[in-house]
């Protein structure tokens, strides 16, 4: 594609804007959270980072995140990939599962 072009629409139309996405996201978390009893220091040990940034995370989920979410909305095979790493087929408590099925629903 060469400078002034226009690129190629290869996605599907998004069902959801970027706030919106963010809301819902930010909804899961807030009734996981305090549901499970998760402590910042449980949530980075389980993602791998840092007691600030599962913190942050507790108080809004990063646009980045949302917008990975939005890719899966544009693009079904990415979607799918996310579904498999994320292994949501097996080893996940069944109501997580409902309401995250349900975000998705609302979302995608």
């Amino acid at each position: 594609m060469s400078f002034g072009q226009k690129p190629r629409n290869l996605a599907v139309p998004r069902t959801a804007t970027l706030h919106e996405v963010k809301a819902g996201l930010n909804s899961a978390i807030q009734r996981t959270i305090p549901k499970h009893r998760i402590t910042a220091k449980e949530i980075a040990a389980s993602i791998d980072a840092s007691e600030g940034t599962a913190d942050n995370l507790r108080r809004e989920v990063p646009d980045a995140m949302a917008r990975l979410i939005m890719l899966g909305q544009a693009f079904p095979d990415f979607r799918a990939e996310v579904a498999r790493l994320m292994g949501m087929e097996r080893d996940l408590d069944p109501e997580f599962q409902r309401e995250f099925a349900q975000l998705l629903r609302r979302v995608l």
